[in-house]
């Protein structure tokens, strides 16, 4: 897509993303990880928050970039979780 030469081009790289009603509607399969997941949220969370982006954060974001564009092509959570508080 960058190659293309589109101008409103912006690419969100969320790392692990917290979803607002918990993972209610996994396969199986995936249960185990989700398992090992929850066990180790609360330690990313203190010793990397930023690692940690919730769904609502960049829905946020999203919209604030989709209204009033942004600076940077390439936003990673730390811009996000910066733009869900201004919009």
């Amino acid at each position: 897509l960058k190659k293309m030469g589109m101008k409103n081009l912006y690419i969100i790289r969320p790392g692990a993303i917290s979803p607002i009603n918990g993972h209610s509607n996994v396969p199986f399969s995936y249960k185990a990880g989700y398992t090992l997941i929850k066990i180790l949220y609360p330690l990313v969370k203190i010793l990397k928050p930023s690692l940690i982006i919730k769904s609502t954060e960049i829905a946020k974001a999203v919209l604030y970039i989709s209204k009033k564009g942004y600076e940077q092509q390439l936003i990673g959570n730390k811009e996000m979780i910066a733009l869900s508080k201004v919009s």
